[in-house]
């Protein structure tokens, strides 16, 4: 059996829906005003990295992006069960656009 719960008499569909935009903005707004990464952060990470693919090593460079994002590089390629794969990706370091330099 199920019970469901009267909405009051005073009930505003639009106003509920107002108050949960509001929400949803200001904690948005409050994610976006405290940094997540720091300018010395980015200038600590490691100049390059390396991804273990089956058991094969890429090495990727760190990059700042055209958007702006610092990250790194990856590019390579491996075998995996007798075919040689070409390896490809990106690391963002999620933040770092918004980072004054």
């Amino acid at each position: 059996m199920y019970c469901f719960k009267r909405r009051p008499n005073n009930y505003n569909k639009e106003e509920v829906m107002a108050k949960k935009e509001e929400k949803k903005d200001e904690k948005k707004k409050k994610e976006k005003e405290k940094p997540s990464v720091t300018q010395k952060m980015l200038d600590d990470a490691p100049q390059s990295i390396t991804v273990v693919v089956d058991g094969q090593s890429v090495v990727g460079d760190k990059k700042e992006f055209t958007s702006g994002s610092v990250g790194w590089n990856v590019t390579g390629k491996v075998v995996i069960g007798g075919v040689k794969c070409q390896v490809s990706a990106n690391i963002i370091i999620v933040g770092s656009k918004n980072v004054k330099r």
